[in-house]
């Protein structure tokens, strides 16, 4: 059984967990937007802008499946 989030989270909602940082959560289109933007930014090879495209494609393809 799953455990019932927090009211303000989902159980469709994608988060962000940084190391030594709090969980933020990627509510919209404009939120992940903004964390793909910060978190791409030092891309320099191929192979790793390929991963980095399926991620975020996948990210993409989970908000516009359930909804924000």
């Amino acid at each position: 059984m799953a455990i019932k989030p927090p009211k303000e989270l989902s159980y469709e909602t994608i988060v962000s967990v940084q190391r030594d940082g709090p969980v933020e959560p990627i509510r919209d289109a404009k939120t992940l937007t903004i964390f793909l933007t910060h978190k791409l930014v030092d891309i320099k090879n191929e192979p790793r802008a390929r991963a980095a495209l399926r991620a975020s494609l996948r990210l993409a393809e989970a908000g516009a499946k359930d909804g924000p």
